[in-house]
């Protein structure tokens, strides 16, 4: 009921063809509760103990349970790792690697978003997990969205009463997850515009864009 289910639930991505995805990023794996024989997931996680804990189902059952054969795990850094991939290969890329106080920047300048550009497939989505208490990564996502001439959206997955009462644990935040997508088209992102917690990206902001040479969180 997140904002990542709303991607997966566009049209486009349920036609019956096949879509490849990528996440980079693994944790526990829920994601791979939105795999599919036509939809296969490959998972990028550059922690082997993260990956050793993920795939033992004594732990966590996602990736036995919901993804079993059309998940795989590769360990590596993400963003080196997706480089091997073929261009125009997957429908999606999910990013859910900045959650923390320690944001991995490598996989947020211009260069890395041209790389993952290369790697969709005619109409695919970029989709960024920025949730964090620190950064606000909307604004740095619009400014390279600016400038590498791409369209996107955002959305702030707010606690609402009912939510709670559904089993959502809000501790003390107000936003469950915030989620960037971006796509070199507007066409993908059309269907979001019926969903309300959805927004077009805010302007860019006239500073320097990140990139591998400066990426400046001040």
């Amino acid at each position: 009921r997140g904002p990542l289910g709303d991607v997966f639930a566009l049209p486009a991505l349920n036609a019956g063809e096949r879509h490849e995805v990528a996440v980079i990023g693994l944790g526990t794996g829920a994601c791979a509760a939105y795999a599919r024989p036509e939809r296969p997931i490959t998972f990028y996680e550059v922690d082997p103990t993260v990956a050793r804990i993920a795939v033992d189902p004594t732990l966590f059952t996602y990736l036995t349970a919901c993804g079993g054969e059309h998940v795989r795990v590769v360990v590596g850094d993400g963003r080196l790792q997706l480089a091997k991939e073929h261009d125009g290969q997957f429908a999606v890329i999910v990013l859910d690697a900045f959650s923390s106080d320690a944001v991995p920047m490598h996989l947020l300048t211009r260069e890395a978003l041209a790389l993952y550009i290369d790697k969709l497939a005619a109409g695919g989505l970029l989709a960024f997990h920025v949730s964090n208490n620190q950064l606000d990564l909307v604004a740095v996502l619009a400014d390279l969205a600016a400038e590498l001439n791409l369209q996107g959206r955002y959305a702030r997955d707010l606690v609402r009463e009912e939510d709670v009462l559904n089993g959502y644990w809000p501790s003390i935040y107000v936003v469950l997850s915030t989620y960037v997508v971006l796509s070199t088209t507007e066409a993908p992102l059309s269907e979001l515009n019926s969903i309300d917690r959805w927004r077009r990206l805010p302007p860019a902001s006239g500073r320097r864009a990140w990139s591998d040479d400066f990426s400046d969180i001040i």
